[in-house]
């Protein structure tokens, strides 16, 4: 049960901070969060176990969203063999 405590507290803060327009910090709370449970990338599991209004779980989906799409941009760089390129 502690370990549920503590990721529920790093992503609540997550979704906090992406409603406040703090990406980074966000991003890293969602990250703590996910290493102690992955159901926290879960918005259906997220509103059947929490209660957070609707603004924090449409924070919540959108920080997910863009943290997957960037996890999956960084393993398709380096399948790719383009570490070394700059992009815009």
């Amino acid at each position: 049960m502690l370990f549920f405590a503590r990721a529920e507290a790093h992503t609540t803060l997550a979704a906090i901070l992406w409603s406040t327009g703090q990406e980074a910090a966000a991003e890293g709370q969602l990250e703590a969060a996910l290493e102690l449970g992955g159901r926290w990338r879960d918005l259906a599991w997220v509103q059947d176990n929490t209660r957070w209004p609707p603004a924090l779980e449409t924070a919540m989906q959108q920080l997910v969203d863009i943290a997957s799409t960037s996890a999956s941009s960084v393993a398709v760089g380096r399948g790719s063999g383009s570490e070394g390129s700059a992009s815009a």
